[in-house]
């Protein structure tokens, strides 16, 4: 019982150092509510995909334009809010600390704060999204942690620190996701929209410098006698090295990887596609025919449109695709035809399905 007291009595006294201009505002006076999202996000990510094993993808696109051009929306707004209100209160880079008073541009700065905060509530749809269309390929640990996290870290954000040294990253996260939602909704209007999104490759770069300039940033504070919470500025460094880590590690294999198996097919590129449709059979145990919805091509105005597989081993006990070779096609080139090419990438079956 002692320590039930001593861990309600610690609780209420954090609580109790909390910013009281947004206690009473949406999920601030208590983490309970905050806490309960996150848990249910994290049971919809591990039940989601397992509900949706039986059911088909479900089509979204029209959703799926109409919620990320909201967001970069919201993402403008708050760009614009965090730039504006840091200027023209004359935040500093180098050392800025928490404004409690009800100033109106302290009181703005506040607010701007907490819609970040809500922004990353709203981005659990993002997953949700990934779910309904099977996209399970997706939903990998670093969309999983940083959704998962982003919310509590700025729940604490706001109840502490509204504003102060936190408004840099804040600031630059929003400039990213404008790019980034922008980036999202285009794609959803579909496959014709491919060969204007060829800058994917620069808008991970872009978030990788984000996490860096946070670190510079955060880190030079670290080193001054500045009024902001130390714990708030460790917290931060070591969340974004955190993130550096996991993006690096995705642009690595996202893109590195893919460079070095680049191979030459009559001397033209190897064509990266994306398989959206197949027949499979059964009784033969065979995966038949693809039908590509999507490329990268680096001959211009030339297209693969569809292909047949008719070669491909398959191992029953891992359930995996291993090879398969592609030999009939048709490829929109006057000059010549792509006559054949060898999938190596392992293929997971229940992706393909």
């Amino acid at each position: 019982m002692d320590v039930l007291h001593t861990t309600k009595d610690l609780y209420d006294w954090a609580l109790s150092k909390g910013d009281p201009r947004v206690e009473a505002w949406p999920l601030m006076e208590s983490p309970v509510p905050v806490l309960t999202l996150v848990a249910l996000y994290l049971v919809m990510v591990y039940h989601g995909p397992r509900v949706m094993v039986q059911q088909k993808p479900v089509s979204l696109n029209s959703v799926l334009v109409v919620y990320n051009l909201g967001l970069v929306g919201l993402s403008a707004y708050m760009f614009y809010e965090f730039l504006v209100t840091s200027v023209q209160a004359g935040y500093s880079l180098r050392c800025q600390p928490v404004n409690y008073s009800n100033d109106p541009l302290a009181l703005r700065m506040a607010s701007v704060c907490w819609w970040y905060f809500f922004s990353k509530i709203i981005e659990f749809l993002d997953t949700t999204f990934f779910i309904l269309r099977k996209k399970n390929e997706q939903i990998t640990f670093l969309h999983v942690y940083h959704h998962s996290t982003m919310p509590l870290n700025w729940w604490l954000g706001v109840k502490f620190v509204a504003g102060g040294q936190a408004w840099f990253l804040a600031m630059l996260n929003c400039f990213v996701h404008i790019l980034m939602y922008t980036y999202y909704g285009l794609s959803a209007l579909g496959p014709h929209m491919q060969k204007y999104l060829w800058w994917k490759r620069y808008l991970t770069i872009l978030q990788l410098s984000q996490f860096f300039a946070v670190i510079l940033h955060t880190g030079y504070n670290m080193t001054t006698d500045c009024d902001f919470p130390i714990g708030f500025n460790y917290a931060v460094f070591i969340y974004a090295i955190t993130l550096v880590l996991l993006f690096s590690n995705f642009f690595m294999h996202t893109y590195t990887s893919k460079e070095d198996q680049h191979t030459q097919v009559k001397g033209r590129p190897t064509h990266t596609i994306t398989i959206a449709k197949h027949s499979y059979d059964n009784s033969k145990e065979e995966l038949n025919t693809v039908t590509i919805t999507k490329h990268t091509n680096d001959n211009s105005k030339e297209e693969l449109n569809t292909v047949t597989i008719t070669k491909h081993t398959y191992d029953n006990s891992k359930e995996e695709l291993n090879t398969a070779t592609i030999a009939k096609h048709s490829y929109d080139n006057s000059k010549g035809e792509l006559n054949t090419l060898t999938i190596t990438q392992r293929e997971s079956l229940t992706q393909l399905r």
